[in-house]
């Protein structure tokens, strides 16, 4: 083959292959363990645990693609942020930053240390307090997306002054994928706290959902984030 024909050929091949590369190029790289994600990776990875009907259990871990981690609240936070561990309420500000609630995004959560964390979705309205958050809430349901007020005196269960906002000090960017709607017409309330027969409740920081306590947390007013 002459050598002019054969450099056209050639080039042909390589503008080829890269066009094939460029088709195949994700428009989000997934991200590492540890490492820097985006907003969207975040809600996909909480979304593909309700998709899978995962079930709450403080012990066991669930494995998938995503990796494997603790099938509870903070287990479920700590999957969809892809830490390279299933770290507990109590430990999961080690990694993030405290925020204000009128600053909460995709992929924010929402946390009580002493109990439960939830991984904030999307505003349903936010001049009114009112959004869909993800969360492995008890061993009587899947894990799902809930609707949540935070003028409400409670959110999943427990006194909304308890939750402290988080932001996870690696995620990026602006969500620019809509969450999945809820899964009914008018989304389920998040179901109450499963009761233990303990007369004082667990304070662990392991992400359980047990007796309510009696002490008062935090006990912030909402008024004071906005």
């Amino acid at each position: 083959m002459p050598s002019h024909r054969l450099t056209r050929w050639s080039a042909g091949l390589l503008g080829a292959g890269a066009a094939s590369l460029l088709l195949v190029t994700p428009a989000h790289a997934a991200s590492s363990v540890d490492g820097s994600i985006s907003r969207d990776e975040v809600i996909q990875r909480a979304q593909s645990w309700v998709s899978e009907g995962v079930p709450y259990n403080q012990g066991a871990n669930y494995s998938d693609s995503n990796g494997s981690y603790r099938e509870d609240c903070s287990g479920y936070v700590s999957m969809a942020w892809h830490l390279s561990d299933s770290l507990v309420t109590q430990t999961l500000p080690s990694v993030s930053t405290q925020i204000s609630s009128s600053d909460l995004q995709p992929g924010d959560a929402l946390d009580y240390t002493d109990e439960h964390v939830i991984l904030f979705g999307n505003w349903i309205d936010q001049s009114a307090g009112t959004f869909n958050y993800y969360s492995e809430q008890n061993s009587r349901v899947l894990t799902n997306e809930y609707q949540g007020d935070l003028n409400a005196s409670s959110l999943a269960g427990w006194p909304t002054s308890y939750y402290t906002p988080l932001r996870y000090n690696q995620i990026t960017g602006t969500a620019t994928t809509t969450p999945a709607p809820a899964p009914a017409p008018t989304p389920a309330p998040a179901p109450a706290p499963t009761p233990t027969p303990a007369p004082a409740p667990t304070t662990g920081g392991t992400g359980g959902t047990g007796q309510q306590p009696s002490h008062h947390g935090h006990g912030w007013s909402w008024s004071r984030w906005w």
